[in-house]
């Protein structure tokens, strides 16, 4: 029977400050995926490579099934392997945008390849909004063949589709906040999912943050222990909600680096006021603190308002799926961080008062002084004057 199944990878990166969902998504509808969007996010299947396909869902393919079979490879099974990403991405010509759609985002398109139904949008019908799910309609109807439509009463024949959904396929989100979550997406093709948004970041970060978590299918009810993550279902609308919190979690961890070199810059200053009463820094290293402070706090307003649109927007469609957002949020400690980068910033900006204040009574004392030495030479050159007048 062998040992027990691998544990698959659920990655979040951190590329920059924010992301052209409208020009990524434009490329990616170009290459033949069929992205689909929410407010300030969308998200798109990536079809593994024959090589990273187990050899159990290998050989549990029906002949009917085979991709050797299949004359082209539908728009959500477009692989990877074939798409160039490095000598190409900056010759691709985007797609003009219609001001009147969604978010600048085209669903009401022909497909690329009309005739090749064998996997249309509509199989999974949970994955969509219900006004997606009556424009897809209008220009995908249902296969005929190979496969038959689960009725609602299904449950296990839709489970095992899933299941099989799962195994050949991975889940990518892509944040307007400059992040992108993958789910068991191989490392050859992280690459080359990554490569594709390249041009397409806003002030990309020149250290990119990863945070990995595994996970797998098997318990009754979905939980995270130990950064393993035990989902419930097959349900990618879980995934989804896990994402969120996953993205905004690595959002909080790039405020933290930064926070943490403000912190640095700052570490001496109560020690140094203990020692010697002086804070012992500079104007421009004060300048830099202020500078660093202000940042955060853009991007912590930013971010705030980010989330809270893409969380209210997708959560008034699908408000059962909360409580696996929330689960998550609270392993991920994302208020608690946050609440702690807040008072961290309070303190920093009481060590800046106390630096500006000293700084500023330097100033006054250096400005008195020179006041002081002119005013003496001043009176020194009378002096001098006033003796050679006599003699």
């Amino acid at each position: 029977m062998g040992g027990p199944p691998s544990n698959k990878k659920v990655s979040s990166f951190c590329l920059s400050e924010s992301i052209d969902l409208m020009g990524c998504f434009e490329l990616l509808e170009s290459k033949g995926f069929k992205p689909q969007p929410y407010k300030n996010f969308f998200f798109f299947f990536i079809k593994k490579s024959n090589q990273t396909v187990t050899t159990a869902s290998v050989q549990s393919r029906s002949r009917e099934n085979s991709p050797k079979l299949m004359s082209s490879p539908p728009p959500n099974e477009i692989e990877m392997d074939k798409i160039d990403t490095h000598s190409n991405i900056n010759n691709i010509n985007v797609p003009t945008v219609s001001p009147n759609n969604l978010y600048g985002f085209s669903l009401d398109r022909q497909p690329t390849n009309p005739t090749n139904q064998y996997l249309h949008p509509n199989f999974y019908p949970h994955l969509q909004h219900n006004q997606q799910h009556q424009q897809h309609n209008q220009f995908y109807p249902a296969p005929k063949s190979p496969i038959n439509s689960a009725t609602p009463n299904s449950t296990p024949t839709s489970q095992l589709k899933l299941e099989e959904f799962e195994k050949n396929h991975s889940l990518v989100v892509v944040y307007e906040y400059g992040v992108v979550v993958s789910w068991d997406l191989p490392q050859h093709l992280q690459v080359r999912t990554l490569n594709l948004f390249e041009n397409f970041l806003h002030n990309p970060l020149s250290t990119k943050l990863v945070d990995e978590m595994t996970f797998e299918k098997g318990i009754d009810e979905t939980c995270i222990f130990k950064d393993q993550i035990f989902l419930s279902d097959y349900n990618y609308d879980t995934k989804l909600c896990i994402s969120h919190s996953l993205s905004q979690s690595i959002r909080v961890s790039l405020l933290e680096e930064h926070l943490n070199k403000i912190l640095y810059l700052t570490k001496n200053i109560p020690s140094q006021l203990v020692k010697k009463g002086t804070v012992g820094i500079s104007h421009p290293q004060l300048g830099v603190v202020v500078g660093g402070v202000f940042k955060i706090k853009k991007s912590i307003t930013k971010n705030s308002t980010l989330f809270k649109s893409v969380t209210s927007n997708y959560f008034s469609q699908n408000p059962t799926n909360k409580q696996v957002y929330n689960l998550t949020s609270n392993y991920l400690e994302i208020k608690e961080r946050s609440h702690s980068i807040n008072n961290n910033i309070s303190s920093i900006n009481d060590m800046v008062s106390v630096c500006r204040s000293e700084l500023e009574t330097k100033s006054s004392y250096r400005l008195e002084m020179t006041v002081i030495i002119l005013i003496f030479f001043e009176l020194l050159f009378m002096i001098l004057q006033f003796i050679y007048s006599i003699k």
